[in-house]
């Protein structure tokens, strides 16, 4: 969707330090990357961990790049260029972007979704029963894309995308007539650090749970926490009509995001009481069933899907989806059966074989103690885990994962997540490190090369046997110091099959 607009109203968002030049001239779109940006655009000069954009300026206004934001003091000026300083490029991108777009999330109803595990799964379980219904849905999460033009893959790791790509999408989703945009939001993207989302107007807020994870970033959990919980926050700096928040009480934190906001807050859980409880859940292979309590009623559910965190998933999207549409509960229930499961979670790859191979994107320390005791009771022979840890991430849940998989694992295969520029055999030390009793080259294999590995737990497998295939999921690349390599973890584990000879 083309969209000019004039600087000056752009700048209205902002309190800039300075500007050198005139406001009076147009901008065509917004732009930090300096190796895609477009003449007529408005560059943003960033400062991040790994790059600092104001090196960039020089060469990006000999493409014909005639305005700047930036932070830092520069040497020079040219004349026919307007330079906008302001204290925090990052912090300032999202109030300049929903005034770019004129503000689109005020013209939808925006469900956000937060928290450490299951925000893919639940913003999909909404996106699904809201399509339903027979409204039309958006959506923006880690594994999908949809600005009402269909579902589309989104190819790259980041789940809560930068504030110029969020609100390029809400305005293409507004345009194309999107009347609920289901937002996945990240604890990076809340962070007054990155302030991703401070523009977004949201009207319901969800948190599926906090557990460890991301500390290299927030610090400490109490930080963790307290970033997430912005996104009920946020619905009360915007005053949104029917706003509304959802959280999960068998949680120990649901009471700090409930209080974070003035809204109506409803609870769900399956151990904790709460305002709708999941009774009575029972996993029969590939789904599940449970009763919902809710005040004096009773709702039989089946979803086809199984695993407890999907159960909690699906109640949360429940509840979500009846407050938003104001459509009665058990109505909302009634169409569970009928989701489909989210690419990359639980996943089963089947080429005749006799045993289980399954592909998960389970890469906390909570993910993997929700998900191996589970499949630990499922599985008739051994447990089988490949997995690993991401590079220039949380360093301390390493050795955490490895202590959970030694305890439920009967092999552990250690391989590259994403190393990024970390050593990637270092990695995988530091999580043997964690695994107890588990003894090198019989019960614990280090092998960095992650198609070798799966090979190797494939070749290995035997009869009743379960290989879990942990941590890559629906992500199609893996990050590497040099760069990235092209990645499908289901299409890997199909052709390692094929090659073990399985036709």
């Amino acid at each position: 969707m083309a969209t000019k607009r004039r600087l000056k109203e752009i700048i209205k968002a902002i309190e800039p330090v300075s500007v050198h030049g005139s406001l009076d001239c147009w901008v065509d779109g917004l732009s930090f990357d300096a190796f895609t940006v477009l003449p007529g655009e408005l560059f943003l000069a960033t400062e991040g961990v790994n790059s600092d954009r104001h090196q960039y300026i020089e060469s990006v206004l000999d493409r014909g790049i005639r305005a700047i934001v930036h932070s830092k003091p520069l040497t020079q000026y040219r004349k026919d260029t307007t330079y906008i300083r302001v204290e925090n490029v990052q912090r300032s991108m999202s109030p300049i972007s929903a005034a770019f777009h004129n503000h689109p999330s005020k013209t939808m109803f925006v469900i956000g979704v937060t928290g450490t595990n299951g925000k893919s799964t639940t913003c999909s379980f909404i996106y699904q029963l809201i399509k339903l219904f027979s409204k039309r849905p958006g959506i923006i999460s880690s594994v999908t894309r949809d600005t009402g033009t269909g579902i589309e893959d989104n190819a790259k790791h980041q789940s809560t995308p930068e504030a110029p790509v969020i609100h390029r999408c809400l305005a293409d989703a507004a345009a194309n007539g999107v009347e609920y945009m289901v937002l996945e939001a990240t604890s990076h993207g809340l962070s007054p650090k990155n302030n991703r989302v401070g523009d977004v107007e949201f009207n319901a807020a969800v948190m599926t749970n906090v557990t460890h994870e991301h500390l290299e970033f927030h610090g400490t959990m109490e930080r963790y926490i307290d970033d997430k919980a912005n996104l009920f926050r946020l619905m009360d700096r915007y005053g949104r009509d029917r706003a509304f928040g959802v959280v999960n009480n068998d949680d120990p934190s649901a009471a700090v995001f409930a209080a974070a906001s003035g809204k109506p807050v409803y609870s769900y859980g399956i151990e904790a009481e709460a305002d709708f409880r999941a009774l009575d859940v029972r996993l029969e292979g590939a789904s599940a069933s449970f009763t919902v309590k809710h005040g004096g009623a009773r709702f039989p559910v089946v979803l086809p899907l199984s695993g407890s965190f999907n159960v909690s998933n699906a109640l949360a999207a429940s509840v979500t989806v009846s407050r938003a549409l104001g459509v009665p509960f058990e109505e909302v229930t009634g169409k569970i059966s009928l989701l489909e499961g989210v690419r990359g979670r639980m996943n089963a790859i089947n080429r005749g074989q006799p045993f289980e191979v399954i592909v998960d994107f389970a890469h906390t320390p909570d993910s993997f103690g929700r998900l191996l005791p589970e499949m630990k009771m499922k599985t008739n022979g051994r447990l089988m885990v490949v997995f690993g840890s991401g590079g220039q991430r949380d360093t301390t849940k390493r050795a955490i994962q490895g202590e959970i998989a030694s305890r439920y694992a009967d092999l552990i295969i250690l391989s590259d997540e994403d190393p990024r520029g970390e050593d990637p055999v270092a990695i995988l030390e530091q999580i043997a490190g964690g695994c107890r009793g588990a003894e090198r080259n019989k019960t614990l294999f280090l092998i960095p090369d992650r198609r070798a590995a799966i090979l190797k737990a494939i070749r290995t497998a035997r009869a009743g046997d379960t290989v879990l295939l942990l941590g890559k999921g629906h992500e199609t690349t893996i990050s590497y110091k040099d760069g990235d390599i092209p990645w499908d973890e289901a299409t890997v584990a199909r052709d390692c099959l094929k090659e073990a000879g399985y036709q």
